[in-house]
């Protein structure tokens, strides 16, 4: 099965609300059975780790490394949020 991840990206060109709707627009397009994820205005990133998530489940060794991945990215929200609570409350 195939899906479409649809980011929208921001241009010198033309306001990021363009991109936005223009990206909408295809993907609303799209017939019915074709997952869909439309991710935020500059979201690479988040639809790097969504691919991973994707092929993860049918490989092991990445599923494995995208476990350690989280893991650690849980770790550094933590510690950040432990950081930004004792700043709050000195």
């Amino acid at each position: 099965m195939r899906g479409i991840c649809g980011i929208a990206l921001i241009c010198a060109r033309a306001s990021g609300i363009y991109f936005r709707s223009s990206c909408q627009s295809y993907l609303v397009r799209l017939p019915s059975g074709i997952p869909v994820e439309a991710l935020p205005i500059d979201g690479s990133k988040n639809a790097a780790l969504l691919a991973v998530q994707i092929l993860a489940t049918s490989d092991p060794a990445i599923q494995q490394r995208f476990i350690h991945f989280n893991a650690n990215m849980v770790n550094e929200v933590d510690i950040n949020n432990a950081r930004a609570q004792e700043q709050l409350f000195l």
